[in-house]
């Protein structure tokens, strides 16, 4: 079997409209990493990612786009796929003119401040403006935005984070 390396982009949300295609809500990302001629996904199904041709693959908007899978054509044969977590081949992705990317996979990282170690990541949350981690400090919950004005590196081989927080940030 072919080694791939695969990245989490986001999840399926909702049918739209009943041929069969289906919104893809990103995560982290945005549709402008996507290659335009994205012709395959991967869908995980109990926990094994399910590789799927295209048979459509359109942007809606910043945080979404609409797919076909080939061989589904019905709406209701498209339910079982809500919810259900999408990646790709990172081969597809165009990440010339992106930010980093943060997603779940750095839940466990280590997490530095100024060179002082704070803490793990223990979740990420996305909401409308920006992307929180999570961390455990002193038996608390210290939520830190997590933007590129407060990272400083990102060692992937290390799994750590390195910050630079505005004085009092993780008082709040």
């Amino acid at each position: 079997m072919q080694n791939r390396t695969l990245y989490h982009i986001g999840k399926i949300s909702k049918t739209f409209g009943y041929k069969g295609d289906m919104v893809c809500r990103l995560g982290s990302l945005n549709t402008s990493v996507l290659r335009p001629d994205l012709t395959f996904v991967f869908i995980e199904i109990f926990n094994e990612k399910v590789p799927y041709r295209l048979s459509r693959f359109d942007t809606l908007n910043d945080e979404s786009f609409v797919l076909n899978l080939s061989g589904y054509s019905d709406e209701k044969e498209c339910q079982r796929f809500l919810g259900c977590n999408v990646y790709i081949e990172t081969a597809n992705m165009d990440l010339s003119h992106s930010s980093p990317i943060f997603d779940s996979s750095l839940i466990g990282w280590s997490v530095f401040n100024n060179h002082d170690f704070i803490g793990f990541i223990e979740d990420i949350i996305e909401n409308k403006t920006q992307l929180l981690i999570l961390l455990i400090i002193n038996k608390k919950d210290v939520y830190i935005p997590l933007v590129e004005a407060f990272v400083q590196r990102i060692d992937e081989q290390a799994k750590t984070l390195y910050m630079n927080l505005p004085d009092g940030l993780l008082d709040l």
